[in-house]
């Protein structure tokens, strides 16, 4: 329903104002995300714009523009000054740019599947969306009935108004709560992070101190990484303290302190670039970890190194060193740079705002 209401707000009423800025926002978020040449022009010239990493995640600021968009489309659907026949043509292309549109989606997501999945048979793959599938058309459904329902209502009966608005919230809920129920699903934390006799060992013997895991390598499908410890951060579950981290927004600064504690090793895998590693028990070393933890069947040698438990889940070694790192952490100049580009990007986003709103008729 939001995309359908945000195509009718940009056909059923002049496009000016603050809904030509969301308009314009939406677009250029599209372009950006699509990795048009906009994406290169923002790369080369916007300081800081290129330590972003995937340009994807400004879809969600295409997201905020439709949401906007769509509000602006429900109004105009609900104006008893519209003609009933404009909304109706409005309301006619809108299901049918939404249809295109979602035609040329799912072509190109069936032929990526086949190559991306190609070990998996493109019916198994329609057979388990199938439910989702049955979903939105039940949802496209209601959505377009209620768009074509709605002018003829509304020139009838004003008052039918509130009710029609009623139903539009009662969709867009749905719409969230049937995608959303069980996307994640849920289970007990002791099913997904059990506590190994090693990860015991270390909760009674290390609770405050730095801990270390050697990871080398990931992997995204469902065969496991060789040797893998942990998964970065997993260590926080257990209310313990890991060098090593996995988030999108990981400081520059850390990762290159890892990085310049490995000798210039690149610290994540090629499978994940959000993944920070230790590779090397001389990383760990010079990170100043007080335990160093690897897989229990790991063949890194391991020599020089005094051996704190061995189980068939962990190896867990001292490393022999004081709790604080060995080597100062580099300087990152384009830090600096990179917060005055953001903050001059938001000064002009804002400064556009103010002047549209200036010019609006009062």
């Amino acid at each position: 329903l939001p995309l359908l209401l945000a195509v009718f707000a940009l056909v059923s009423a002049p496009l000016r104002g603050d809904k030509a800025l969301f308009a314009l926002l939406a677009f250029l978020a599209l372009l950006v995300a699509m990795g048009t040449p906009l994406n290169r022009l923002l790369f080369y010239a916007v300081p800081g714009y290129a330590s972003l990493a995937n340009p994807a995640r400004v879809l969600g600021v295409w997201a905020f523009a439709v949401a906007a968009l769509a509000a602006f489309g429900a109004q105009s659907l609900l104006d008893n000054k519209i003609a009933p026949a404009t909304k109706t043509r409005g309301a006619a292309i809108a299901l049918a740019t939404v249809l295109l549109v979602a035609a040329w989606g799912a072509s190109g997501a069936a032929a990526w599947a086949g190559d991306a999945v190609a070990q998996v048979p493109f019916t198994d793959l329609m057979t388990q969306a199938t439910p989702g599938l049955m979903v939105a058309a039940l949802l496209l459904t209601l959505s377009v009935g209620l768009l074509f329902i709605a002018p003829g209502m509304v020139a009838k009966k004003p008052a039918s108004s509130a009710a029609l608005l009623l139903g539009m919230i009662l969709l867009v809920v749905a719409d969230l709560a049937l995608w959303g129920y069980n996307y994640n699903p849920s289970s007990k934390p002791e099913r997904v992070y059990p506590v190994t006799p090693g990860i015991a060992w270390l909760q009674k013997n290390a609770p405050d101190a730095r801990i270390a895991v050697i990871n080398r390598d990931w992997t995204l499908g469902q065969t496991a990484p060789k040797y893998a410890a942990f998964p970065p951060n997993a260590l926080t579950v257990y209310a313990l303290h890991d060098i090593s981290g996995y988030d999108s927004l990981f400081p520059k600064a850390s990762k290159e302190l890892v990085r310049a504690a490995g000798g210039g090793e690149e610290t994540s895998p090629a499978a994940n670039g959000n993944m920070v590693f230790v590779k090397q028990l001389e990383t760990a070393r010079n990170l100043g970890a007080r335990y160093i933890v690897l897989a229990g069947d790991s063949p890194v040698d391991t020599t020089g190194y005094a051996e704190a438990y061995r189980g068939d889940d962990l190896l867990i070694l001292e490393s022999g060193v004081p709790g604080e790192p060995v080597i100062a952490p580099p300087s990152v100049p384009g830090s600096l740079r990179i917060g005055i580009g953001l903050a001059m990007l938001a000064g002009l986003t804002l400064a556009g705002g103010i002047a549209l709103q200036a010019r609006k008729p009062s």
